[in-house]
């Protein structure tokens, strides 16, 4: 198993990205699946999607030693294993044969494969709307691939890979999840940071200064207050740039107190052009009283539905909160209910 740079686009968007590849010498089978990143959670979802693509589990598999599975190798070359890979590792029962440092070309065929799916399937640079969906297209691909003659014996990859098959390790009945939960205490403004300070996430404005747990996936942040609950869910960012993910939805209550400051939030990008006219129509009194309305009902269903309300208000030309509240109520009664 290994990682390769990878270019690609999801939704218009550039990612300097990374597909992780796993090899079956024997019959020069190979599978890659492609991430934003190659941390531990891209490893072992890749791993696990692999896993349940070909229905088990190699009993021996050959990593290098990265700082995500090993956290340190001692006298007798004696790895240390992070907690949670050996959890991954305990759970799915294969043993772990590691490279040595600087040592490349133990990797052999793995290095070989980790060019081939590049040159075969990401150059140039591929572009799709959602990357799970392009991964679970990518197996399908990889199927195909078998049928080439292996380059020395005297069969196809297919044929061989049926001994590779024979050979693997049943999935356990139990899923294995590759979530990593982190304690994290939250700034002034109720954030989080993660990836030494780099990357920015959002909580809620109540949350401000207090712990709360980090679920990190390879493509999710999510939120959990003390109580577990679910707080918010984040795309995950990736690089080494500063960044930052909040969910302005989860402020608006904080806003409606200090109306003047919406328009320097992220949350009026979100608003409809003909919100954002209607807002500057109003004093500080009506756009406090507007904007905690609009909150309100975002807390009974959601922000689109609250900002429907008051385009429908304003098209009759009765914007006031009440007319906003009732044209609310009935447009979502089923929803409520």
């Amino acid at each position: 198993v290994d990682f390769g740079r990878t270019d690609f686009r999801e939704n218009g968007t550039f990612y300097e990205g990374h597909h992780l590849n796993l090899s079956f010498p024997q019959s020069n089978t190979g599978y890659s699946q492609l991430f934003k990143g190659e941390n531990l959670q891209c490893l072992e979802q890749g791993m696990i999607n692999i896993f349940n693509h070909v229905g088990g589990v190699p009993s021996r598999i050959v990593f290098d030693n990265a700082s995500s599975m090993v956290s340190d190798i001692g006298k007798n070359k004696y790895r240390k294993l992070t907690e949670h890979f050996m959890m991954f590792k305990n759970h799915f029962r294969f043993e772990a044969v590691f490279c040595n440092p600087a040592s490349g070309h133990e990797k052999g065929n793995i290095e070989g494969k980790v060019g081939y799916h590049r040159r075969n399937y990401f150059v140039p640079p591929p572009e799709f709307d959602n990357l799970d969906e392009f991964n679970k297209s990518l197996l399908t691909e990889l199927d195909d691939d078998q049928y080439r003659e292996h380059y020395r014996k005297n069969a196809t990859q297919h044929e061989l890979f049926q001994a590779d098959l024979k050979a693997l390790l049943p999935l356990p009945e139990v899923e294995f999840e590759p979530a990593l939960v982190v304690s994290k205490k939250t700034d002034a403004n109720a954030c989080i940071t993660i990836h030494k300070g780099k990357h920015r996430y959002s909580t809620r404005p109540s949350l401000a200064k207090s712990n709360v747990f980090v679920k990190l996936t390879a493509d999710k942040v999510i939120i959990l207050d003390q109580d577990l609950n679910q707080v918010v869910t984040h795309d995950r960012l990736y690089g080494d740039l500063k960044q930052e993910s909040i969910n302005w939805i989860l402020y608006l209550g904080q806003i409606s107190k200090r109306p003047t400051a919406l328009k320097y939030t992220g949350i009026y990008d979100l608003f409809p052009q003909a919100a954002k006219d209607y807002f500057e129509t109003l004093d500080y009194e009506n756009l406090k009283a507007t904007l905690k309305t609009l909150n309100n009902l975002t807390e009974e269903t959601n922000f689109e539905a609250a900002v429907d309300a008051l385009l429908d208000a304003i098209s009759h030309g009765a914007s006031d909160t009440d007319s906003i509240q009732v044209l609310f109520k009935r447009k979502n009664s089923k929803i409520m209910e």
